[in-house]
């Protein structure tokens, strides 16, 4: 009962945080998508932001996407490899995002943590094993390799949505 009654107040708390869902931006602002991948022993994630800059050279950056997706605790798989599904997921949405919103793939970049991820989408995918070089393949088809640079985990906001976190570190978390 006392779980139940804990989970009821942070429903409470979460219904009061607000993602702004309209993004102002004008023709001549200079429009760039950023995903950010990460994954953890139980989920990857990947999260979509918008950053425009406007003639006075105003930055505004909004969260556009995210997804999650938990891994079956049978998959066994390891962490680079869940790290590259994290990739992998980062690059879809954002890619599936850029279209609908008519963003050239120039101004996309991609932002993950795992340096071994990194060193595979730079390299040969013809070098790897058949899981890993099949999802490089597929990375590349979408954002080019120069399009992709590390960010150290404190500052990857899509961190938090891969691992379990309370609301109240959720809700004072200033990445989002």
């Amino acid at each position: 009962m006392k779980e139940w009654l804990e989970f009821e107040s942070y429903l409470a708390k979460v219904e009061r945080y607000v993602i702004p869902r309209w993004v102002n931006t004008r023709k001549e602002d200079k429009i760039e998508l950023h995903v950010f991948a990460e994954a953890s022993q139980a989920a990857y994630a990947a999260a979509v932001y918008l950053k425009s800059v406007d003639n006075n050279g105003h930055v505004c950056v909004n969260l556009v996407s995210a997804k999650t997706i938990v891994f079956s605790i049978s998959k066994g798989v390891a962490i680079p490899r869940q790290e590259l599904c994290a990739v992998l997921l980062a690059t879809k949405l954002i890619y599936e995002i850029s279209h609908i919103m008519k963003i050239p793939k120039e101004n996309l970049y991609a932002w993950s943590d795992s340096t071994v991820v990194l060193s595979w989408i730079n390299g040969e995918p013809s070098r790897w094993t058949t899981f890993v070089s099949n999802r490089v393949s597929e990375i590349l088809t979408m954002i080019d390799k120069d399009k992709w640079g590390h960010v150290i985990t404190n500052d990857n906001p899509a961190d938090g949505a891969s691992r379990s976190m309370s609301v109240n570190r959720i809700l004072g978390n200033n990445l989002w």
